[in-house]
């Protein structure tokens, strides 16, 4: 079982997600959040494999943010998902070490996949990007 914390700050968008998730006999929908500020303690105390979170419910600043997440979490895989793919955002997020960056208006069969070889230790890249594996701080 994939224990998979969804974080975004729109609520549609995680109920619709959480749903469809959930409806798969491999993913464990651990927690939902909808605001950055309290993520990390919702990590702590949910114990989640991996934890998809929308970029934009960070701020100006979100990779830096998203980074901080991955530095005090290192036992969790965090997966950006963001309707923000420009190649400097998406490099930037793997800098800080993501296992994945999804658009975030892919498909649901796109999503379950992604995060199934995510969670079997793969890390994904957006279709047509292309990033040097020893570059990353996995």
């Amino acid at each position: 079982m994939i224990r998979v914390l969804l974080a975004d700050d729109e609520s549609d968008v995680l109920n619709l997600w959480r749903r469809l998730l959930q409806a798969q006999a491999d993913f464990d929908v651990v927690g939902i959040h909808l605001d950055a500020p309290h993520l990390s303690s919702a990590i702590v105390e949910r114990l989640p494999d991996i934890a998809l979170v929308d970029l934009g419910m960070f701020g100006p600043n979100a990779v830096d943010a998203v980074g901080r997440l991955v530095d005090a979490h290192r036992d969790v895989r965090f997966v950006v998902y963001s309707g923000r793919s420009e190649p400097q955002t998406i490099a930037a997020a793997f800098d800080v070490g993501v296992w994945g960056f999804i658009d975030k208006l892919c498909t649901p069969a796109s999503m379950f996949e992604a995060l199934r070889r995510i969670a079997a230790g793969e890390v994904v890249f957006p279709p047509d990007f292309s990033l040097d594996r020893d570059d990353l701080r996995m």
